[in-house]
């Protein structure tokens, strides 16, 4: 289930009213306080989240993030994942999902764009390398991505991020 019911909530709701009175102080370092204790919560939370999934399941989550993270460039990532784990693709997607709130699909859909977009930005290599590179396969499926997620071609998206390479 993706309801958060922290294993203590003791201290949020003193966290949250903490915050919503820096929200009225106009203060320029209050909305670093209010970062450093949405950055506390947020950690305590996904801490929380990670340790229910492994209970349940006997998955760690954050060792698929990071294999996912290592090999996002391979097609066959995700089953390359299950063969050094031992455990099922549902397996592995239950508990990431529970842990990230996204399946491992989506996961790393993410990382691939966000490698595009990255490679856009700070390199000069063609849209077929990149295409490789992030994993993503083909031209036309980066092509697809960016007109889906950015709303313009992947050279466009270049073009405003990277006008420096010129």
């Amino acid at each position: 289930s993706n309801v958060f019911t922290p294993e203590d909530a003791e201290g949020y709701p003193e966290m949250i009213e903490y915050l919503m009175g820096l929200e009225n102080t106009g203060d320029v370092l209050a909305e670093l306080y209010a970062n450093e204790i949405l950055v506390e919560m947020m950690t305590d939370i996904i801490d929380d989240a990670k340790a229910l999934s492994e209970q349940e399941t006997g998955v760690d989550s954050n060792e698929i993030r990071n294999l996912i993270n290592e090999g996002y460039a391979t097609a066959s990532v995700l089953e390359d994942i299950c063969k050094k784990t031992g455990f099922g693709k549902d397996e592995i997607d239950s508990s990431f999902t529970a842990a990230y709130g996204i399946t491992t699909e989506e996961y790393l859909s993410v990382k691939r764009f966000n490698v595009a977009k990255e490679l856009l930005r700070f390199t000069v290599k063609s849209e077929e390398k990149i295409a490789e590179e992030s994993g993503i396969g083909s031209v036309n499926s980066l092509i697809k991505m960016f007109a889906d997620n950015e709303g313009c071609t992947p050279e466009v998206y270049r073009s405003k991020w990277a006008q420096w390479i010129r």
